[in-house]
């Protein structure tokens, strides 16, 4: 499922930005947000790649994730409100020493920092891939 409307608008309401202020730093013309955050239309990838990078959040994140669940849950949206957020946040916390921590569990939690990582790869191959095309049709 594709997340990035609901995704757009969560991240401009908890960070309190307004469209305006996203507009002015990303440039685009008005309204041209709200169409975005209410599927009336969809942003190019380059606009996605600069709202991963104004809201510092994953690429594969902002379009596969509901962050605002992450929010309630403690996960990925910690590192955007501090502005850490690394292709790595989505990582589970893992205690290699822990005595109560099967190694099954262990391999568990590593396989989904794989598809994360997996999920981010992607993103970026769909967005090199547009990009090429975009170079050869100049």
């Amino acid at each position: 499922m594709n997340y990035l409307a609901r995704n757009i608008a969560h991240l401009r309401k908890v960070n309190k930005v307004t469209q305006a202020e996203i507009q002015a730093s990303i440039g685009f013309k008005p309204n041209t947000q709200s169409n975005w955050e209410n599927e009336v239309s969809e942003p190019s990838i380059e606009i996605i790649i600069q709202y991963s990078e104004y809201f510092k959040v994953n690429l594969a994140d902002l379009i596969l994730k509901d962050l605002s669940k992450e929010t309630e849950e403690g996960g990925t949206y910690e590192h955007v409100q501090s502005g850490h957020h690394t292709a790595f946040a989505a990582e589970p916390e893992i205690d290699y020493n822990s005595s109560n921590r099967s190694q099954q569990q262990i391999i568990d939690k590593m396989q989904q920092i794989i598809d994360a990582q997996l999920a981010t790869i992607k993103a970026l191959q769909s967005a090199l891939v547009h990009a090429e095309k975009r170079l050869n049709n100049v």
